[in-house]
């Protein structure tokens, strides 16, 4: 290595221009490439370093699969209505979002829980006695909670895997699982999505009971009043006058009860056909079950990417913090850039080195 010191030149290898040009450089190819020869085994290091970091995080970190559902919502019960008053599309979009709502709550979640035992399970239930306590003591809960604290924490860890999403502006909502294993990832998200189904079905029937009830009422009410007729009196009216008004009464009680009639007779129709018609449309239907997924969602392929390119920039700030923070001359070109000489010979230099000492 050449020492740094001041440089003894003969007057006429003085250049004839003022040292150090006010122009900034240009990009300079030959100074790139330099570098890239002085600091390749550096970055090299680097881009080693992250791509086993990057391999080793793929396999060291546990995988994760996601399986997808997606059911179509045929129910337009509501958007007649909308559209008459001009908000069928703010219709269409409150119901679907309620529906995403309904599909992340306590009920639906609940219901596979329970269906599915998933309180026994390794990954949702078993073994997190710790965690438990601790939200229970972070809560305030104490020992009244106990006994429900597994279903709870269960349902709080299937719904952090559960994610629900509207398909853009589509009628179309998305239903996707995550789990350890592919094929329970996919029997929850179905299970999901038969929960829900079995929450609606349970609707209608409760609002058919319901129907059924007010009928069964009202045809009670109805038969009181269309079987209730007084019939005429035997013995004569006093008056002919006083005959005339009961023939009135008996004429106008006689229409009420033949309207009463009509009436309990349709209700009855009604009643039968709506006994033994099946239950009504839900409104949806299953396009896509889900099944257990080939590939893994987390990590992935790109994640080992990002980490080898994070390497690679890392490893090129730090050559080019080593070449500015190195002001050492190790070769003539070195000693030009130094002096903003065109030529430098080594015969001064040598010349020069003899001198100091």
């Amino acid at each position: 290595m050449l020492r740094t010191g001041p440089v003894v030149l003969p007057p006429d290898a003085l250049p004839q221009e003022p040292l150090g040009p006010d122009e900034p450089d240009s990009l300079d190819t030959d100074a790139i490439i330099r570098f890239i020869r002085r600091r390749w085994r550096l970055c090299t290091i680097w881009i080693l370093a992250g791509l086993g970091a990057g391999i080793a995080f793929a396999l060291l970190s546990p995988a994760y699969y996601t399986a997808y559902a997606t059911i179509l919502f045929e129910d337009r019960a509501l958007r007649p209505l909308a559209a008459s008053i001009g908000g069928a599309d703010a219709a269409a979009s409150s119901y679907l979002d309620s529906q995403v709502q309904v599909l992340e709550s306590d009920e639906v979640v609940g219901r596979v829980v329970a269906q599915n035992r998933l309180t026994d399970d390794q990954e949702f239930g078993k073994g997190a006695g710790g965690l438990r306590a601790r939200i229970a003591a972070f809560l305030g809960l104490g020992r009244a909670t106990r006994n429900t604290e597994p279903r709870h924490l269960a349902i709080l860890r299937v719904r952090s895997a559960l994610s629900v999403r509207r398909v853009g502006v589509s009628d179309v909502v998305e239903i996707g699982f995550t789990s350890h294993n592919p094929a329970r990832a996919a029997a929850i998200a179905n299970a999901t999505v038969q929960s829900y189904v079995d929450g609606r079905l349970e609707l209608k029937r409760q609002a058919r009971e319901d129907a059924a009830s007010y009928v069964r009422e009202r045809l009670a009410a109805l038969r009181d009043k269309a079987f209730a007729i007084e019939p005429p009196q035997d013995s004569s009216p006093a008056t002919p006058q006083s005959a005339e008004q009961a023939r009135a009464r008996f004429r106008e009680l006689q229409n009420n009860a033949e309207t009463y009639r009509a009436l309990y007779n349709g209700l009855l129709q009604r009643a039968y056909a709506d006994g033994d018609s099946p239950l009504s449309s839900l409104g949806l239907r299953v396009i896509t079950p889900a099944e257990a997924p080939l590939g893994r969602s987390w990590p992935r392929s790109i994640h080992v990417i990002g980490i080898l390119a994070v390497a690679a920039v890392a490893g090129i700030g730090h050559a080019l913090l080593k070449e500015v923070t190195d002001h050492s001359l190790k070769t003539v070109d070195d000693v030009q850039r130094a002096t903003s000489l065109d030529s430098v010979s080594y015969t001064h230099l040598r010349a020069h080195e003899t001198g100091r000492n």
